[in-house]
């Protein structure tokens, strides 16, 4: 959660700079990859486990707002509540 905190104010960032369906992109190949790591650093050990579980914190954090400047940007002003929810 941590990790998620921290990157929403750079997610924003990242989406109005480089644009919102870039950075979502991004964020999910680092989901997927930090995902299948997930087993993995629990077998070697604690400290592996809580790092991969923080990146993939920092990863799921630049989506939320990437995701509503996506909508702002390509959705009708009409269609946009309904897509919100």
């Amino acid at each position: 959660f941590y990790g998620y905190l921290c990157t929403q104010l750079i997610g924003g960032y990242l989406s109005d700079k480089y644009g919102a369906k870039h950075v979502i992109a991004v964020a999910s190949l680092c989901w997927s990859v930090l995902g299948l790591m997930t087993p993995l650093a629990a077998h070697w050990n604690l400290g592996a486990l809580i790092a991969v579980r923080v990146l993939l914190g920092v990863a799921s954090g630049v989506s939320y707002p990437s995701v509503h400047s996506l909508v702002g940007k390509w959705f009708p002003i009409g269609e946009r509540s309904f897509i919100s929810a």
